[in-house]
């Protein structure tokens, strides 16, 4: 008889502390799901950020600049990628723009490769290697070019990266 006693009494035990502890919870689950809200609630900003890849991913093919450049959304929203500018800066620090728009072209294998591509959609902190293409007059260039490579999002904000290129149309030294 004790030890039924005993079950019955650990079991009114255990129902206080159920009763005590319920609203608890309720409150645990409630700042809980304040945190998880406020957090993509507050990093709405669009944060895109351009990078130019180690290396010679840079390259001349024919009489365009072509290369690839990785572009992370840094944001926890989703963002697009609509359009592209380049530029090359001078010795006196002015820019002269760059042609650039979309463009195709077929491999030898029947491949297509396209460079400039809009839109590239970026879903929240994730990147992309984008192909980048542009012309210009290059004999107008100097040899050691810096050329500024700029993206711009959906939500009209400009984001960009500058690189040195060994300009190799360039009949002016440096």
């Amino acid at each position: 008889m004790l030890i039924l006693t005993d079950v019955v009494n650990a079991g009114s035990t255990l129902r206080d502390w159920i009763k005590w502890f319920v609203p608890y919870i309720a409150y645990l689950s409630l700042f809980i799901s304040v945190v998880a809200l406020a957090t993509p609630a507050r990093d709405r900003r669009p944060r895109l950020l351009v990078l130019v890849r180690k290396g010679k991913w840079i390259t001349w093919h024919g009489n365009m600049l072509v290369g690839i450049i990785e572009v992370c959304n840094r944001s926890a929203r989703s963002n697009t990628i609509i359009g592209y500018r380049f530029a090359t800066i001078d010795e006196r620090g002015n820019s002269v723009g760059l042609e650039s728009e979309q463009y195709k072209e077929l491999e030898e294998d029947g491949t297509e490769i396209t460079f400039n591509d809009t839109p590239v959609v970026l879903g929240p902190y994730t990147g992309a290697a984008v192909r980048f293409g542009c012309f210009g007059e290059w004999h107008k260039q100097p040899r050691d070019m810096k050329l500024l490579v700029t993206v711009e999002d959906l939500f009209g904000r400009c984001h960009s990266a500058q690189v040195a290129v060994l300009n190799r149309h360039s009949k002016r030294q440096s």
